[in-house]
């Protein structure tokens, strides 16, 4: 009966992304059944990565929903995404996603938050990549300029046959890192900001990719990036 609440609960919001943390308590079929609902009101499936499936209409802002226990203070989706959510009330910049609207409901032992959030694209897999360069070398504490010569290094050391790909990735790459270092200081200031609160850490890139999507104008925004 509880499930069946909380199936219906989720079905009735506007756009949903289920933490896959939620698999943990929410069985195959109870997922499939939740897909089919949506389907049914005219939503669909437009991705899905280490935390996340998203469900959407053509247009509007997704709503975000993150499943927490009530009795666990960490390792759940949730808690990460209010860590992130306290950073932005108090950070003005461009690289932070819109978003509006949290509210909390329980039911049972689960705390169910849901959030407005802005619609957001995925990067390229050059911008992707230019990405990890740059969080690696902000969590060193290294300056832009080490982001840029790493980058540099692209092409050094390949084979004739394979060079002329990789010097054009290796321009690709000089250009999307010129065009978003402002993002740079950004991400300095998220890992001083994690390293200020207990058991949080920054989860900016991680073998599944990173959390950094765009906006529709180009603009680089990070979406979820602790871990708590």
């Amino acid at each position: 009966m509880k499930s069946q609440k909380r199936i219906l609960l989720l079905c009735n919001k506007l756009v949903i992304n289920i933490s896959m943390r939620v698999y943990e308590y929410i069985n195959k079929q109870t997922l499939a059944f939740l897909q089919k609902q949506l389907s049914a009101k005219g939503y669909s499936n437009i991705g899905k990565g280490v935390d996340a499936i998203v469900f959407a209409k053509k247009t509007g802002d997704v709503i975000k929903v993150l499943i927490g226990e009530r009795d666990r203070k960490t390792d759940d989706a949730a808690s990460g995404f209010l860590a992130f959510a306290k950073f932005c009330e108090n950070v003005k910049s461009p690289h932070l996603p819109k978003f509006s609207n949290i509210t909390k409901t329980t039911i049972g032992t689960e705390e169910i938050y849901q959030v407005s959030v802005e619609r957001l694209y995925n990067l390229t897999e050059d911008e992707r990549d230019v990405v990890w360069v740059m969080a690696q070398y902000a969590e060193d504490n290294q300056s832009f300029v080490d982001v840029i010569n790493d980058i540099k290094q692209i092409g050094n050391d390949v084979l004739p046959q394979y060079q002329k790909d990789q010097l054009r990735k290796r321009n690709i790459q000089l250009k999307i890192a010129g065009e978003n270092k402002s993002i740079f200081p950004l991400m300095k200031k998220l890992i001083k900001y994690a390293g200020s609160v207990k058991n949080l850490s920054l989860d900016l890139i991680n073998d599944s990719g990173v959390n950094v999507m765009k906006r529709r104008d180009g603009t680089w925004v990070i979406t979820d990036p602790f871990v708590l």
